[in-house]
């Protein structure tokens, strides 16, 4: 992966095209930016351990994007999309993982190296799932902690999907907010996750329905388990 200064980035927050609607309804991102920057800072903490070295962590510049924008910058393949329902309130969180980095957690967590598959599976099997669910609560509470300056929500992962369209309440024209955050062991940098908030007065335009939770939780990571 290319190292972050390289790496190609939407227009700034507060520039659009010639005649279109504004697209930042959020008003001034600067202090979110000190938030993502102080939440950057906690992800040694919840990774060090999973990744059994130290690691540096990082906050990427904030953009605002339309959802069908940044679905279509990411791409196709394996890549883990877990929403977080942010309470009180109608804002939504969406951490985006990247597929290739799901797997590696998980071979080291069944003892391996961390190695990855050359072809990617098309979607994760249960200890994948429960790999990621995991994630999301360790990082639930660095999450609230961080935005406590501000205010105060409470982060509740939900069901991952490795299909955004199969998100509740999401629309490919919602404003969100979105950062990248990185990690680097030694000379090795990647940006194991995306964090995007959806704006609160695009969802307030349609009918909202319940926040879909999983029929069942994933299955517990058991060492000896087949990956």
């Amino acid at each position: 992966m290319r190292e972050r200064r390289e790496r190609d980035r939407p227009q700034a927050a507060h520039s659009g095209m010639l005649g279109s609607a504004k697209l930042n309804p959020f008003g001034d991102l600067h202090t979110l930016q000190h938030l993502s920057a102080r939440f950057a800072r906690t992800l040694r903490g919840v990774f060090e351990p999973m990744l059994r070295q130290e690691v540096r962590s990082w906050a990427e510049p904030l953009v605002v994007q339309r959802f069908a924008d940044y679905r279509a910058e990411r791409g196709d393949g394996l890549i883990a999309w877990l929403p977080m329902v942010m309470t009180p309130g109608a804002a939504q969180a969406l951490c985006v993982m990247d597929g290739r980095f799901i797997l590696e957690l998980l071979d080291l967590f069944f003892g391996g190296t961390g190695a990855v598959p050359p072809v990617l599976p098309a979607e994760f099997s249960p200890a994948g799932e429960a790999m990621i669910a995991r994630i999301g609560q360790l990082i639930a509470t660095p999450l609230k902690t961080a935005w406590e300056p501000m205010a105060r929500f409470e982060f509740q992962p939900t069901r991952v999907e490795v299909n955004p369209a199969m998100i509740a309440e999401l629309d490919g024209e919602d404003a969100m907010i979105v950062t990248r955050f990185g990690l680097a062991t030694g000379r090795a940098s990647r940006c194991f996750s995306t964090s995007s908030i959806r704006s609160p007065r695009s969802s307030r335009t349609r009918r909202r329905s319940p926040p879909r939770y999983s029929a069942r939780p994933p299955s517990p990571i058991r060492p000896g388990a087949t990956n």
